[in-house]
């Protein structure tokens, strides 16, 4: 969520939510976000052994802590909470959900003056995934078209649309596995997808996301990870500096999609056939290798022969740091940056397929 306006707030104000009583009892101005922390109170409905043979339900209140971060450079406000039992049925007026207890907290924070908007999470998720990021894939997903509705999920590093493509190598019909990949991602585009489980690579952390109407939430799920905030807010910063890619003609979209994959290209070859600044487009090139949409290649800055081997490009830089010889008999030294060339490839669709199951 992103806010429009940033203020200090009375720690002694209480407000009332739909179902819930949101009061803030803390508040610091930090050096990189202002924090909040809210408590609420909900009610909890659980069975309670009376004897061996007989127990009730019972209702209880339990209050709870709701930290708030407003950051001041990416604008970005992030609400953390634990989970809670909940036993209550969900026709139950008691009930409270997450999606309940957050609505709350940005109902507060507008009556302080603090105004939110949606960031469109899933969008910037699809972005990554329609241009083989190598940031993140989707590993289970539950697409809804209006004709049926699936559960897909991938094994062994395998994105759900890869299972999808996967599906036809059972089948007589032999269809270009690239092909399949990209209309399935098409599809899964289209579809409504109320939550997916998304692997963020670079960062090692696997999160559930559910998309509400007033946003998304983030269920992170530690596999041997250190459990900080800092790698939670890596992945939120990745999908800010998406969105904000989307701005301008010369958009990172824009550029990119007049490229094949596999292709190698240098920025001198995008700045001739679009109309941008070089610098500018050196700026675009550095945030979608942070993306994870473009991986560099490298190669001897020469036109001459290599004599030992032949001067292609490749994606690791270390075989370059030595110095080779050329058909000249001159000696070109591959430790010195100004005698390498640097350009830029797309990452391939489905590299890798592997066996994968659908529940459905």
């Amino acid at each position: 969520m992103r806010p429009s306006t940033k203020s200090e707030s009375n720690s002694d104000s209480c407000l009332r939510g739909r179902v819930s009583e949101i009061t803030l009892v803390y508040f610091e101005d930090m050096d990189e976000y202002f924090h909040f922390t809210f408590e609420f109170q909900i009610s909890i409905t659980r069975w309670v052994n009376i004897d061996d043979d007989h127990r009730e339900r019972k209702k209880s209140k339990q209050v709870h802590a709701v930290f708030v971060r407003l950051h001041k450079i990416s604008s970005i406000v992030s609400v953390g909470y634990n989970g809670f039992e909940n036993q209550a049925h969900k026709s139950d007026p008691s009930r409270i959900s997450y999606e309940q207890i957050v609505t709350d907290v940005l109902n507060a924070l507008t009556e302080m003056g603090v105004s939110t908007s949606t960031l469109p999470v899933r969008k910037a998720i699809d972005f990554l995934i329609e241009r083989n990021s190598t940031r993140i894939y989707r590993e289970k997903g539950d697409p809804e078209f209006n004709f049926g509705k699936l559960t897909v999920q991938g094994k062994h590093g395998s994105g759900i649309e890869e299972v999808l493509a996967r599906i036809f190598d059972r089948t007589s019909i032999k269809i270009d596995q690239r092909e399949l990949v990209k209309a399935a991602k098409e599809a899964l585009a289209s579809s409504s997808m109320n939550s997916v489980l998304a692997v963020w690579k670079e960062e090692k952390l696997v999160s559930r996301i559910e998309f509400w109407d007033i946003g998304a939430e983030f269920l992170f799920v530690w596999r041997r990870t250190p459990q900080t905030y800092a790698r939670c807010f890596e992945v939120f910063g990745l999908i800010r500096d998406v969105l904000r890619s989307f701005e301008g003609a010369n958009s990172l979209g824009s550029v990119l999609d007049s490229f094949q994959i596999g292709q190698v290209f240098r920025a001198a070859d995008i700045a001739n056939s679009i109309e941008i600044r070089l610098e500018d487009l050196k700026n675009l090139l550095i945030e979608a290798v942070k993306l994870g949409l473009i991986v560099p290649a490298y190669r001897l800055r020469t036109q001459l022969i290599v004599q030992d081997q032949p001067n292609e490009w490749t994606e690791n830089l270390s075989p370059l740091g030595r110095s080779f010889s050329l058909e000249d008999g001159s000696v070109l030294n591959g430790k010195d940056p100004k005698n390498i060339e640097i350009g830029f490839l797309k990452p391939k669709v489905g590299k890798e397929l592997r066996s994968a199951e659908i529940a459905g």
